[in-house]
């Protein structure tokens, strides 16, 4: 499997886990979400997602590798 495949997998088990805790929340007190709201909330989550991993793209193409390591550490 590819590594941006697996990491793509990665990111969406955790992104939906992460709304398991959210759901679960919301669902303990009670409280309801529409569909409108819901598909807004999914709307802002991939497109935050998406330009996220698009500025990382485009960052990691004139970043050099020992750069980014500095950087991350």
């Amino acid at each position: 499997m590819p590594l941006n495949l697996f990491g793509s997998i990665m990111l969406g088990i955790f992104t939906n886990i992460d709304n398991l805790g959210v759901g679960v929340a919301y669902g303990i007190k009670k409280i309801r979400i529409g569909m409108m709201s819901n598909l807004l909330i999914a709307f802002f989550n991939a497109s935050g997602t998406f330009i996220s991993m698009t500025a990382g793209e485009r960052i990691s193409q004139f970043l050099s590798v020992t750069t980014a390591s500095y950087i991350g550490n």
